[in-house]
């Protein structure tokens, strides 16, 4: 798909084996320029062209904002449901724009992708968990019909746990230290399910799955 934003034609491509490199020298550069908003050390080449044909990661999109043949920008997202009673849910995992193409409409153009495929899906809602700089913030206050609330998270990192070491000590829980920039996005802006506590409820089943906060920069 051709769009275009702010003067700036681009492509939106589902990462897959065709895009893959291109997405590769993305992620270098975006290392190279702003490491600490990777979370990751270095970039293995092999292990992300091996997930592109991994089954495990089919529930995964991964968005590209392409110009030139370039990636500058993507934002990766997974759909859930819940077998109980039907719920449908998106969770937002990464947003990154390529600093030297920001405040271009990229990353509004991203979401709105993403809010064309919920829709498609019948998902009327989606969440994320805010990176917590100025420019990511700024992003979202311009966001309309949006709840930002403080909800608490508790996540449990699966490793060998020594004998002397307790259930208690491996849980690294946030319930004390709640993330302050947490986000629920809904077509109507409310909380998945209607209650500040069933937005926590799904905020914990993310954190649960492997969800983590997405680092983005506009």
């Amino acid at each position: 798909m051709q769009v275009k934003g702010k003067g700036i034609l681009m492509t939106f491509e589902i990462l897959n084996q065709d895009n893959v490199e291109a997405y590769i020298a993305y992620l270098k550069t975006a290392m190279r320029e702003e490491p600490d908003k990777m979370m990751v050390e270095v970039i293995n080449e092999s292990e992300i062209r091996s997930r592109i044909s991994d089954p495990f990661f089919n529930g995964t999109t991964s968005l590209l904002a392409i110009r030139d043949g370039k990636v500058v920008g993507r934002i990766e997202y997974h759909f859930y449901g819940c077998m109980q009673d039907g719920y449908k849910m998106a969770y937002v995992d990464w947003v990154y724009v390529l600093a030297a193409y920001r405040h271009k409409g990229i990353a509004r153009k991203l979401f709105q992708e993403l809010e064309r495929d919920c829709m498609h899906h019948k998902i009327d809602q989606y969440f994320l968990i805010c990176a917590e700089n100025d420019e990511a913030d700024r992003f979202y206050k311009s966001f309309h019909g949006v709840e930002r609330n403080a909800v608490p998270v508790l996540r449990k990192t699966l490793t060998a746990l020594s004998d002397e070491k307790t259930q208690a000590d491996s849980f690294d829980s946030l319930a004390d230290d709640k993330i302050s920039t947490a986000a629920c996005f809904g077509a109507a802006g409310h909380y998945p399910g209607g209650s500040e506590a069933e937005c926590a409820e799904t905020v914990r089943r993310t954190a649960a799955a492997g969800g983590h906060c997405p680092r983005s920069g506009q």
